[in-house]
């Protein structure tokens, strides 16, 4: 029956405004309510997820954890062995180096940047404007063969090596349903992928507690796969053992800003 309900939602939604009338916050306000509700995204204190990730011909799986207080945690296995991503407290953090296997702390420009970043949680777009975002409708566009709105959200900067760099992403919301299903950022600025669009495709929508969220997620740049993951499993406001978050103390410290 839930189901249901949330298929008429989300089915029904567009049609409450007109396209030629629409607005950014017909759009926002369209996606909440369509994937769950203002009041159930706001009671998201923190969520567990787990799934498996696919990068290249690797299939690994992965938890993860995170919080309204900027608590992160995430690790993989990898061939029989636990990778730590991130353990990240809010204030501090370490992972482990996939090269040595050994635990090192997160250096200071990504301990500012994962800041900054907490306040998406538990959604980038609830209460957008008291998190200081600019978000501004941009046109229509095709994806796929699908119509879509195209929100530019600004949210400032990043650091990338010391510098400050705008943090813009671009959301693509259907037109009869404002469910998301495609996001394209430019944040990836350094190494091989520096300067291209690295785009998310969100697919496979279905009920998650109260919510109504997509279980895959494929990256692509360039136009080609790079990762996928697809979710298992959804718990909102899980236990969690904070003493994850502490770095083994008989690893030496590699971090950067030794």
């Amino acid at each position: 029956m839930k189901k249901l309900l949330i298929a008429l939602v989300v089915l029904s939604t567009g049609s409450i405004v007109s396209r030629a009338q629409v607005t950014v916050d017909d759009i926002v306000n369209g996606y909440l309510e369509a994937t769950g509700g203002v009041k159930n995204w706001e009671a998201i204190k923190g969520a567990k997820i787990e799934s498996v990730l696919k990068y290249q011909s690797m299939e690994m799986p992965m938890v993860s954890y995170e919080f309204d207080n900027g608590v992160k945690y995430q690790k993989v296995n990898f061939q029989g062995k636990d990778i730590i991503v991130m353990a990240f407290d809010g204030q501090t953090g370490w992972r482990t180096n996939f090269m040595n296997l050994k635990a090192e702390k997160l250096d200071n420009e990504t301990v500012e940047n994962l800041k900054r970043m907490s306040k998406d949680f538990p959604n980038p777009f609830l209460h957008w404007k008291n998190k200081g975002y600019k978000v501004t409708l941009e046109g229509e566009e095709e994806i796929d063969g699908v119509k879509t709105y195209v929100l530019k959200v600004d949210k400032g900067t990043v650091l990338v090596n010391g510098q400050e760099k705008p943090n813009i992403e671009y959301w693509y919301f259907e037109t009869e349903n404002f469910v998301p299903i495609m996001s394209k950022s430019f944040n990836t600025m350094e190494g091989p992928m520096a300067g291209k669009a690295m785009e998310r495709y969100y697919s496979n929508y279905d009920v998650a507690g109260e919510l109504y969220i997509p279980y895959e997620i494929t990256t692509k740049v360039d136009g080609q796969v790079v990762s996928s993951m697809t979710i298992k499993r959804f718990e909102v406001n899980p236990p969690f053992d904070s003493t994850m978050l502490h770095m083994p103390q008989d690893t030496s410290d590699t971090s950067p800003d030794k």
